[in-house]
């Protein structure tokens, strides 16, 4: 990956179209419910490769990168979900914990990377626990690690979006992206093929007990 410099991610305007007749339309003022193009996913990958080099030379630690990316996905996802309602024509968001943890796993992974996650799943033995499966990142695409990286997955970023996502709709958690043996062990030394993601998701109490209220 190439690293670009600071001066060249800027620009000095707001992005807009031409209409038929010539004139210029802001893309601000555009409606939030207009039909959604497709975008070219390797186009975007490597745009995506693109950040990942950016961010990493301006870290110090390879933690430092991943929290970097988080942090980036934290505020995408912040605003992806009332733009998702918009555009999907949903009236109301939801407010039950499991619906909200499968309109994650659809909804908002089939609008980022046109697929479902491959499996949502809870955590044995915990109310406030759940984690969604990965084979294959589609962030990780394009990204070669060097091995001193150790177990950095760009994942990070996907994982930030999702505690965006759930803030900006009530429900306060922590998500982390780690990397899984296929065998569920976190030892990959004896690992065979591509290990899994998985973005482990711990909802604050006050979410369980106001899933409590709500069942009576």
């Amino acid at each position: 990956m190439q690293s670009r410099s600071r001066k060249s991610l800027m620009h000095d305007s707001v992005p807009g179209s031409s209409s038929p007749h010539g004139i210029t339309k802001n893309i601000l003022e555009m409606s939030l419910n207009q039909a959604r193009g497709e975008v070219n996913m390797d186009a975007y990958l490597v745009l995506f490769s693109e950040l990942v080099s950016y961010c990493r030379d301006r870290v110090e630690s390879v933690m430092a990168l991943q929290e970097k990316l988080a942090q980036l996905g934290y505020r995408i996802g912040r605003r992806a979900l009332e733009l998702i309602l918009a555009r999907e024509k949903v009236s109301r968001r939801e407010t039950r914990l499991l619906n909200m943890l499968n309109f994650i796993a659809s909804t908002l992974w089939n609008f980022l990377y046109g697929k479902q996650a491959d499996c949502l799943k809870k955590v044995r033995d915990s109310e406030l626990e759940y984690y969604i499966e990965e084979a294959e990142p589609l962030v990780n695409k394009y990204i070669s690690v060097p091995a001193d990286y150790g177990h950095f997955n760009c994942a990070s970023f996907s994982a930030g979006i999702i505690n965006g996502v759930l803030d900006s709709a009530g429900f306060p958690a922590e998500v982390t992206a780690k990397v899984l043996a296929r065998n569920g062990d976190e030892d990959l030394s004896q690992q065979q093929g591509q290990p899994l993601t998985i973005y482990y998701i711990k909802f604050e109490p006050e979410v369980l007990e106001r899933e409590k209220r709500l069942n009576g």
